[in-house]
């Protein structure tokens, strides 16, 4: 079974341009990246160990940058390298087809394994994932480049190598076999394109099928509205006939109607004739009399005036005369006051 070791395929003009870029950086002193000397890309294995886990007491692998073949008799071990790389690159073990329980993977008589695998990093350095299985409760401990993390970390620093173990065209165990000999031509291509391809290809893919699909329905659409047209013509034509005919009956009954109106309006007009005139005549003569009436109104209405202006005569007079009688009342008691005065003195 080969090893889920990432494979680029070099020519050999170009191992030994690598060959030669190293022993440059080794004469100059310079600091080199020996995975990535010997042509590993991102996130290819370079080192793999396992410590108590299943069959391996404590072993050790360096995958080569190309194919890498494990031969040997059954049961010596093979599939159990691909469960170290699964498990030890935070896989579910429902991707192996085995055992669910991760404590399970424990060699048995041992409490607790150890996995550790080196991936190539030529930009940062290489990353080292570290995973402690204990038995007890199935738990595990993650380190990365020797700090303990999490899970979810170790699952983002996996996916940034670019390693896709759900993508059965890069990670393919022993058990997952027939499932991927299941797989359709569409999931095959899918598939191959986010194992090997760069990551807008797949998404360039995804947005090509939507527009296919965008574009079936539009065709579909288009079809069915020309469908719809077509009978609605058909419909509109068979209605324009029958509506053409009805609306020329009811033209021809509208326009003897139309006569027979006219007529009756003609001999209602000459019938009344005599009496226009009379209406006529008594029109003019109420004007005449609205006329009059206005005329004798403004006589009214002066006399009115005239009659309001002399009552206030009147009345000033009337004042002036109660004035002088209340004098002349006035005058006599003062008279009789002092004739009286003059008989009480015998005066008179």
């Amino acid at each position: 079974m080969a090893a889920s070791a990432k494979i680029r395929k070099l020519e050999p003009g170009a191992v030994r341009q690598n060959e030669k870029r190293v022993r440059n950086q080794v004469s100059r002193g310079e600091p080199f990246n020996r995975s990535q000397a010997l042509g590993h890309v991102k996130g290819s294995i370079v080192r793999l160990k396992m410590e108590n886990f299943m069959i391996y007491d404590n072993c050790q692998f360096q995958p080569g940058p190309h194919l890498n073949v494990l031969i040997g008799p059954n049961g010596t071990g093979k599939s159990t390298i691909v469960c170290a790389i699964c498990l030890v690159l935070a896989g579910k073990t429902s991707l192996l087809g085995r055992s669910k329980e991760v404590g399970e993977y424990v060699k048995y008589g041992h409490n607790s394994a150890v996995l550790e695998v080196e991936l190539c990093n030529p930009a940062e350095g290489n990353t080292v994932i570290r995973r402690e299985i204990t038995r007890q409760g199935n738990t595990s401990t993650w380190r990365v480049n020797g700090r303990v993390t999490t899970l979810r970390e170790v699952e983002e620093t996996v996916k940034n190598h670019d390693i896709q173990l759900a993508n059965l065209c890069q990670f393919l165990p022993q058990d997952k076999v027939a499932e991927f000999a299941k797989m359709s031509k569409e999931d095959l291509l899918e598939n191959t394109e986010k194992s090997v391809g760069q990551p807008e290809l797949y998404e360039y893919h995804q947005k090509l099928k939507d527009s296919r699909k965008k574009e079936i329905a539009l065709i579909k659409a288009h079809r069915d509205d020309k469908e719809l047209l077509d009978k609605l013509k058909q419909k509109n034509s068979r209605l324009e006939s029958d509506e053409y005919i009805n609306a020329l009956e009811r033209f021809n009954s509208l326009k003897e109607q139309v006569k027979e109106v006219r007529a009756n309006f003609d001999r209602v007009k000459a019938e009344n004739a005599p009496l226009q005139s009379r209406i006529t005549a008594l029109m003019t003569r109420i004007t005449e009399l609205d006329t009059e009436l206005k005329e004798k109104s403004n006589e009214i209405r002066s006399l009115a005036n005239s009659a309001k202006a002399k009552n206030g005569s009147i009345e000033k007079l009337v004042d002036d005369m109660i004035q002088v009688q209340d004098e002349l009342k006035e005058k006599k008691r003062k008279k009789k006051k002092g004739r009286k005065m003059l008989l009480d003195y015998g005066l008179v």
